[in-house]
């Protein structure tokens, strides 16, 4: 299966999984990125929020609900920090 055709689940199991030339330690970049990115769109979710209530105002419609999209980057982090005893 090519990357290009691959489920997002079956992308990210060949990134932990599949070969690469610099064996487990791209587990641990996989890892690290997860837990940065998560961590910077927490730190910035005011913002998103505000600005989505400004658009609501507005008139204007996001592709994305971001209450939803803050709810789920909480959960998902809520679970990181819990597995790698981050507080």
């Amino acid at each position: 299966m090519s990357v290009k055709t691959s489920t997002n689940a079956e992308f990210v199991q060949n990134l932990m999984e599949g070969y690469n030339p610099h064996g487990a330690l791209a587990q641990m970049v996989v890892i690290q990125a997860l837990g940065k990115g998560l961590e910077l769109m927490a730190s910035g979710k005011e913002e998103l929020l505000a600005q989505h209530e400004q658009d609501e105002k507005d008139g204007k419609r996001s592709l994305i609900h971001m209450p939803s999209w803050v709810n789920c980057t909480d959960y998902v982090l809520e679970k990181f920090n819990t597995k790698y005893n981050h507080s």
